[in-house]
């Protein structure tokens, strides 16, 4: 997807659902930090590594996007069967912890 972002920032969309972890998401940032992103969680991480380095990587994710104001964390292809227990129970416990949980939602 990457030779495409920038065209796609052209046609003047107001942001991106990313949907493949393929996607380079820095690049993604490059492209659209300025528009709203949802994303940036790579599926195969949750799936296939340790709960260890699932809390690293939304750590970083946090620390790449913490003052993107159009930013909303999810995982890239969404969750699905088949991922480790202890790597989702990571995941939304750092999300928790950093501020992305459902009841800012409700509240709105």
């Amino acid at each position: 997807m990457g030779p495409f972002l920038k065209p796609l920032r052209e046609t003047g969309v107001d942001g991106v659902v990313l949907e493949n972890p393929a996607t380079d998401f820095d690049l993604i940032l490059e492209h659209f930090s300025d528009r709203y992103i949802i994303g940036g969680i790579d599926a195969r991480l949750l799936y296939n590594d340790s709960p260890a380095n699932v809390r690293r990587h939304v750590l970083e994710t946090h620390a790449k996007t913490r003052s993107l104001p159009g930013y909303a964390m999810s995982v890239c292809g969404g969750i699905h069967g088949g991922i480790p227990m202890e790597n989702l129970e990571m995941y939304f416990d750092v999300r928790a912890r950093l501020g992305y949980n459902s009841e800012e939602w409700r509240r709105a």
